[in-house]
């Protein structure tokens, strides 16, 4: 496996011309996986990397999956609603959603938040045990 790098500025850039093509995620927002130089697939075999923007006054709809998921608040304020319960987070927080726990995004401010996000999917994925359910709109 080659070294893996993703340098800010592109994956800013990335972000943007998502953005503009109105590549829009219901239930993540402007969401990009970070991803493998090898083979285009997840980040590493057994790990996915994301990051993901959410516009101010977005609130994403929710879903769950048997993964567990941390983020790190790159940019931004907001908060993620984890089976009814309400956790906000600032930029330079680390927080974790739980396997199979309904959630969805907030971001209440007037400025776009920007997470990253790490995630086993893709070892449930190989596994056979991934599983995902979506709310409805």
């Amino acid at each position: 496996m080659p070294p893996v790098r993703y340098p800010w500025a592109e994956t800013r850039d990335t972000l943007s011309t998502m953005e503009q093509a109105g590549e829009h995620d219901p239930f993540e927002g402007i969401h990009l996986m970070l991803a493998s130089p090898v083979d285009n697939g997840p980040t590493l075999p057994t790990i996915a990397w994301h990051s993901q923007k959410l516009e101010a006054g977005e609130k994403t709809l929710s879903h769950r999956h048997n993964s567990t998921t941390f983020y790190f608040a790159f940019e931004g304020a907001g908060a993620i609603v984890i089976e009814g319960e309400r956790l906000t987070w600032n930029t330079g927080d680390v927080f974790a959603v739980p396997a199979w726990k309904w959630h969805h995004h907030e971001n209440g401010g007037k400025a776009e938040s920007i997470l990253f996000s790490i995630d086993d999917w893709p070892a449930m994925t190989k596994l056979g045990f991934y599983q995902l359910e979506e709310g409805a709109a």
